[in-house]
Parts: structure tokens; sequence; C-alpha cells
């Protein structure tokens, strides 16, 4: 983890994005955009540069809200990484490739790292209207709207 002065986490995000991207480029050499492996190959290396990019998230994610640049560093290096997942071509979108690879946006990822993190150590038992992953699809499908 990288810890700067103003505590808003720029530089653990950055150095995460370019960690990612790094694993996610090495991965993309051996794997070729079209044919190829198959589909649950291509996920299995995409949650390797989710890991990557997530790590850390419950102690930097209520800091996204405030730094907008993070949320895009990390979306930007999600997207390489889902262009290969998707078979896709670099004119896709972000959100486009977000949907054909049925991923979630890394930021919402974070989000529900957190909440996963702070229902855990809640000494409340969780309700049924309090579930991270239907909060975080809700969020996704606003986005959309």
């Amino acid at each position: 983890m990288v810890v700067d002065r103003s505590m808003l986490f720029k530089g653990q995000v950055k150095k995460a994005a370019a960690r990612a991207a790094e694993i996610g480029n090495q991965l993309a050499r051996i794997m070729p955009n079209m044919g190829g492996p198959r589909e649950d190959r291509r996920q299995l290396l995409s949650s390797v540069v989710h890991s990557v990019l997530q790590y850390g998230a419950p102690s930097w994610d209520h800091k996204l809200e405030i730094v907008p640049v993070n949320v895009r560093t990390l979306n930007r290096a999600q997207r390489r990484v889902l262009l290969r997942c998707a078979c896709a071509y670099r004119t896709v979108s972000e959100t486009a490739t977000n949907v054909i690879a049925s991923t979630l946006p890394a930021d919402l990822l974070a989000k529900e790292r957190e909440a996963v993190f702070d229902r855990r150590r809640a000494p409340v038992a969780p309700t049924a209207g309090n579930d991270p992953r239907t909060n975080t699809m809700e969020a996704w499908h606003e986005r959309w709207s």
C-alpha cells in the first residue's frame, strides 16, 4: 500500500493501475486477441488483474468520490484487460467492454468490496435489503440510465 501525505491514495491507485496494466500486457502477449484461449481462461486473466487493482480497496475506496482521477485511472486499467476478455478492438468504449465482458466497473467493485468488508465487521446481522451485490448492480444500472 502506498499512503501519501494527503491521504487521498492517488499513489496507491496509480501504482496498482500501472502494475495491473503491466500484468495485463504480459498476459496479453501470450494470448492472441482473436481466437486463442477459451472464455474461462480469459476470465482467469481478468480476475488476476482485478485482484491487483482492488488490493486494499476497503481502505481507499471512500476517497474515490473525492478524487475522480482515481476512478478514471482504475477504469482505464480495467478496460485494457476487458478488451482482451471480450476479444474486442481498441475502439470499443469502456462501458461497452464492461457489458460485453459482464464485469462491473472497477470503482463499483471497490465500493462493493468495502461494503462486504464493513458488513463482515458489523456486529448486527445483515438484513435482506443490505446486500452489497444488489446495491452495486443498482448503482451500475443508475449509471447506465
